[in-house]
């Protein structure tokens, strides 16, 4: 069932990441799926479920909130949200910046598989194997996705 506090806080902090709310094309949302999983793992508890789906992790019930969000949301409570969630935001948001010459959409995809995968497998090493046998498309970016991981405090 739909949460609109859950949606506030959906729309706040895709605005911290510089994420947009988008849901009419499949990148954005596939963004917004990776952006809110890795807010999650930072500490945001907004009570996702994710499971491994062909773009990586997916919560259906992140998808009824998004769009709902879409229909509207109290402005006042966003802020106040974002004055929450700002702080907690700048190591996803530094994982999320995409390298220069690389999609923002493969971006979020490939750290935030590997992120979802070295939750299952145990380690980012064993996601890296695991993530280039299921996602070849994302070959040549999952090493640089699997530094950058390395390098915050998620998996340290």
């Amino acid at each position: 069932m739909p949460n609109p506090n859950s949606q506030q806080a959906i729309v706040a902090i895709l605005e911290v990441l510089d994420v947009p709310l988008d849901i009419d094309s499949k990148d954005g949302r596939l963004r917004m799926q990776k952006s809110i999983y890795l807010s999650q793992l930072a500490g945001l508890n907004l009570g996702y479920s994710f499971n491994w789906y062909i773009n990586g992790p997916y919560s259906s019930a992140l998808a009824d909130d998004y769009y709902e969000a879409k229909r509207g949301v109290d402005e006042d409570s966003v802020k106040q949200f974002k004055r929450i969630v700002e702080p907690k935001l700048n190591e996803i948001k530094a994982i999320l910046e995409t390298p220069p010459g690389k999609s923002a959409v493969s971006w979020a995809e490939a750290v935030g598989s590997l992120a979802y995968a070295a939750r299952l497998r145990g380690s980012l090493q064993a996601a890296l194997e695991f993530c280039i046998a299921q996602k070849g498309h994302l070959e040549t970016i999952l090493p640089d996705a699997k530094a950058r991981l390395e390098q915050s405090s998620l998996f340290n």
